[in-house]
């Protein structure tokens, strides 16, 4: 837990459509320990191979910034990841739900629904990283197809992997086997406190996210492929602004430039983070809050129009 910040921890179960009860393991950072009813809520959901602890030292360095108005952030582990599974092992011979990137969405409504996050007095905004964001347009979505209003008006992606399910499968597993991984990472987004925590079994110590579970998220193109179809269905509810890496470690260039020319139709805002790439919330967690500071900033202005941001960070 961070020294300079409040942690409460939740634990909040749902069912899916197919009748599985499914866990998630919440935590609402804060200032004070009781957190001010009148500002701003950020949720944010991770990406694969990463937990709730990852947005740490962005949210440090965002509630500094006394003008941004933040009174409490959430985080949230994935039912297939981190706190969040040890309490669904249950569900290890049904992989086809467990290891969904669509449940990663339905965690994030179903947190909403909860009745802890008072979005109907506070601004809340969704951050989402890679696979979470699609977890943040799904969520939207689920509101949309329902009739009901989206319970929040902006949002932030940050490296959206929204691409059709062949070429998605491609750049996952490319990525997979050339991506050095955890060796960019910033000293605070550090391997042994933060993206391998143990649980302590009967047997012994053992990770939280076994590397096979892991590995199974990644083929979830198809649901990606969904996000693409549905983001310019959820911007026409909701501002959305992204951001991006400089480096193409991802998702190739011949395949993300075409996709942006596709986003800046619809998005409100391109952010360009220089010198890091697709795990930038890792790699660079000064630049990454900098960023969504600038953001942050341009939201409470209600800025109109798209807007190009080259962030020279």
């Amino acid at each position: 837990m961070s020294a300079s910040l409040f942690s409460k921890r939740f634990v909040t179960s749902f069912e899916t459509e197919h009748g599985d009860k499914v866990t998630i393991v919440s935590a609402r950072y804060s200032k004070v320990p009781n957190p001010s009813r009148h500002g701003r809520i950020l949720i944010c959901s991770h990406a694969v191979s990463t937990t709730k602890e990852h947005w740490i030292p962005v949210l440090e360095r965002l509630f500094e910034q006394e003008e941004l108005n933040i009174s409490e952030a959430w985080a949230f582990d994935s039912p297939n990841h981190g706190d969040s599974l040890t309490y669904n092992s249950g569900l290890m011979n049904r992989p086809e739900v467990l290891n969904s990137l669509a449940l990663c969405g339905d965690s994030l409504r179903a947190l909403l629904r909860t009745g802890l996050i008072r979005y109907d007095k506070q601004e809340v905004i969704p951050i989402g990283h890679s696979a979470g964001t699609n977890a943040v347009v799904r969520a939207a979505m689920s509101y949309i197809h329902a009739g009901e209003p989206v319970p929040f008006k902006s949002a932030i992606l940050i490296e959206t992997v929204f691409l059709p399910e062949d070429i998605g499968l491609k750049v996952a597993k490319d990525f997979i086997h050339n991506y050095p991984a955890w060796k960019k990472w910033h000293k605070k987004s550090d391997i042994s406190t933060l993206n391998r925590p143990m649980v302590h079994a009967v047997t012994g110590s053992q990770l939280k996210c076994p590397s096979h579970v892991e590995a199974a998220c990644y083929p979830n193109a198809d649901v990606q492929e969904q996000a693409l179809k549905d983001l310019p269905i959820a911007c026409e509810q909701i501002n959305i602004h992204t951001i991006y890496g400089s480096k193409y470690d991802f998702v190739p260039k011949s395949i993300r430039d075409p996709f942006l020319s596709f986003a800046k139709k619809h998005v409100k805002s391109v952010t360009t983070i220089e010198g890091v790439g697709h795990m930038l919330v890792q790699e660079d967690p000064i630049k990454c809050s900098n960023a969504l500071s600038d953001i942050l900033r341009s939201i409470q202005a209600t800025s109109l129009g798209f807007e190009q941001v080259q962030a020279k960070l």
